[in-house]
């Protein structure tokens, strides 16, 4: 309940996120340096397989395939 003259409550309730946000604050940071590193390493990645002539899909198949002697096209099927 809340005290409509002192609005108590919505103090209350105001510290409690304000504790929530910055108990999240540190994750969030992380977060956020995690996603910039991967924006820039997919850039990065897209750049370098059109230079080499081919799609994302091709290059998955190949990179799939890697140093293996071969596998089955429902494996690869399975792993791209």
């Amino acid at each position: 309940m809340c005290d409509e003259t002192t609005g108590e409550t919505s103090a209350l309730l105001s510290h409690a996120a304000m504790q929530e946000t910055t108990a999240k604050e540190p994750f969030l940071a992380v977060l956020r340096e995690l996603a910039q590193a991967y924006h820039a390493f997919s850039a990065y990645s897209a750049a370098h397989v059109r230079q080499l002539g081919l799609t994302p899909a091709q290059f998955d198949v190949i990179a799939t395939l890697g140093n293996t002697q071969g596998m089955p096209l429902s494996q690869l099927a399975q792993k791209t």
